[in-house]
């Protein structure tokens, strides 16, 4: 039946999340609904590329549900489109929230991230150890995988999965990592360690402590690019009590992390192919995330141990507790059944 698919679970879990999330924008904050109408007004390329992918998606789709004959047209259609509104509900609640989460704290923990990072890593900075290995000019050249590659996985990874993956379970898991990866490292987690990241610090706290870190930026010309021009408009919202769609600043623990793993440990899953593709993809990401001064390196070490955890103990979970799979257990006792 449908309302037992996961793509329809996933829906129904945005529909409610974005209800919420926008129950406690309204609670927390005014303004709500002019400054989300005046942001749609102005920031339309990202949606309408991402509906442009969706719709090559579902056509692939189709078009592999036709061949193989194992579900109607129609019905690989709805999944595939309520996975899609999912990310859209999703998506909107995680705007809604990030932005109100300076209206319930202030943002306290970047002193002592800071500090704690610059520990686990000898003393030194993250970001200096980053632009040492890899050198300021090819972090510079492969930047756009942290723009291109990470927005089009983020926002279109569910809709692959439905379209793509014949494992209701598998695909069930990762839905449900997926909505992890925004709503309990990005609002959850986030509230518990509420910062604003190396490339804000000292805008927020009338610091030089990551002057040198602004300057290696502008050196390179990220400031000129599509990723500075976000980070400085990310920090006018801020400052000016706006709010739109895709703004809100929270450093611990990394979203950009966190969803480029759940991607990672699902090329473990599926296939030996994918699995150092998947590894060099969250290896660039939480570098680059790094480099480019959104995040301290422990926002992508608490991210990934989280949802390492998450997925280990969604295995567990489905198994029994003495190890046995439970289809195994399943198989074993119809044969027992048959035999008798």
């Amino acid at each position: 039946m449908m309302q037992a698919t996961p793509a329809f679970r996933f829906f129904v879990f945005g529909i409610f999340y974005a209800a919420a999330s926008l129950a406690f924008a309204l609670l927390t904050r005014d303004g709500v609904f002019d400054h989300l109408l005046s942001s749609l007004a102005v920031g339309t390329r990202v949606p309408v590329q991402m509906f442009t992918l969706f719709c090559i998606v579902l056509v692939f789709a189709l078009l592999r549900a036709k061949r193989r004959k194992q579900e109607t047209v129609a019905m690989v259609a709805l999944q595939i489109t309520l996975a899609y509104l999912g990310v859209a509900a999703l998506n909107f609640g995680f705007t809604l929230f990030k932005t109100g989460m300076p209206a319930l704290l202030p943002y306290f923990a970047d002193p002592l991230l800071a500090d704690l990072d610059a520990w686990l890593h000898g003393g030194t900075d993250a970001w200096r150890l980053v632009d040492d290995t890899l050198g300021s000019d090819v972090a510079r050249q492969i930047l756009p995988v942290y723009q291109g590659p990470w927005l089009l996985l983020a926002f279109l990874f569910p809709v692959l999965l439905v379209a793509t993956d014949d494992d209701s379970a598998r695909v069930s898991r990762f839905l449900t990592l997926y909505c992890a990866a925004w709503v309990l490292i990005g609002n959850l987690l986030a509230l518990a360690g509420l910062s604003v990241g190396p490339i804000y610090y000292d805008r927020l706290l009338g610091t030089s402590r990551f002057t040198e870190l602004q300057q290696m930026l502008d050196t390179q010309g990220v400031d000129q690019i599509f990723l500075g021009q976000v980070q400085e408009f990310l920090w006018r919202m801020y400052r000016s009590g706006k709010h739109a769609l895709g703004t809100g600043i929270s450093a611990f623990p990394s979203v950009h992390v966190s969803v480029a793993f759940t991607v990672t440990l699902y090329c473990l899953e599926r296939s030996a192919l994918l699995v150092l593709p998947g590894l060099a993809f969250a290896a660039s990401i939480l570098l680059l995330s790094v480099w480019s001064g959104y995040h301290y390196a422990i926002d992508g070490y608490v991210s990934i141990l989280a949802m390492l955890g998450l997925w280990g103990w969604q295995h567990r979970r489905a198994r029994r507790p003495n190890g046995i799979p439970s289809q195994t257990v399943a198989d074993a006792a119809a044969r027992e059944t048959q035999g008798s």
